[in-house]
């Protein structure tokens, strides 16, 4: 099985990696799986302007030029249930996550 953990932290070895460790050894124990993390902060991820063109036009029409189509689909195979990890503040999701 192939695990694809997002980690939206800003913090790389925060307690979003730490619980992620533990998730991945816990499954590890229950047979061959092969787990990979994936940090959005190492990605040039911008904000959304909310402009639709996406919604449009299709997602090559974004006019926002970042790492978004190179960071969700860098030689990955599909991947089972993704487990991700991001802070909490009042209940939102960080910036890297959002």
């Amino acid at each position: 099985m192939k695990v694809l953990a997002v980690m939206g932290s800003p913090r790389k070895t925060g307690n979003s990696f730490h619980l992620t460790q533990r998730v991945e050894n816990s499954m590890k124990e229950l047979g061959d799986i092969d787990f990979e993390q994936l940090f959005l902060v190492d990605a040039d991820l911008k904000p959304c302007r909310g402009c639709f063109t996406c919604f449009m036009k299709g997602s090559q029409y974004c006019p926002v030029r970042d790492d978004h189509g190179s960071v969700a689909m860098q030689d990955r195979a599909p991947t089972n249930p993704v487990p991700s990890t991001r802070r909490g503040i009042l209940h939102r999701i960080s910036g890297s996550a959002s």
